[in-house]
């Protein structure tokens, strides 16, 4: 099975960049002023030369981001598509982490928690998203 997560990224006014990893490919591209649409690549007709889509539908997802996960992304919080089959928790820090790739988000994830829908995860493999989910990144903290 193909995997692939969309990414969007806030590049100045009215200027995202959309960024789409696609089996360890990268597609790039600047969108002004418009609709931003994410497709996942499982709902994309490859066969066509056109690369045209035919829509299926996906699901979204909430991220909540938290201390130093937040400082990474420059986000408190973001929705993100996933395939309408459903997403296994343990591969969202893989997908986080390829759209803030110039950030320290992947070092962060890997010592953070998951909760779910307000409910810790401890066995994160457990865990498959299926689309609603909010889902928070709660780094580890310290302080007195």
């Amino acid at each position: 099975m193909r995997t692939g997560i969309d990414c969007c990224q806030q590049t100045g006014l009215g200027n995202y960049e959309h960024i789409h990893h696609y089996d360890g490919f990268e597609i790039s591209s600047i969108l002004k002023d418009s609709l931003i649409q994410f497709i996942h690549p499982d709902v994309l007709d490859l066969s066509r030369p056109t690369m045209s889509s035919t829509l299926q539908t996906t699901q979204t997802i909430t991220i909540l981001y938290f201390a130093a996960a937040s400082t990474a992304t420059g986000k408190t919080t973001e929705q993100i598509s996933i395939p309408s089959s459903g997403l296994p928790l343990s591969s969202l820090s893989n997908h986080l982490t390829l759209c803030y790739p110039n950030t320290n988000l992947g070092m962060i994830l890997e010592t953070s928690q998951w909760c779910v829908n307000e409910e810790m995860v401890d066995d994160p493999v457990s865990v498959t998203l299926m689309g609603g989910e909010q889902v928070a990144v709660i780094p580890p903290v310290s302080g007195g």
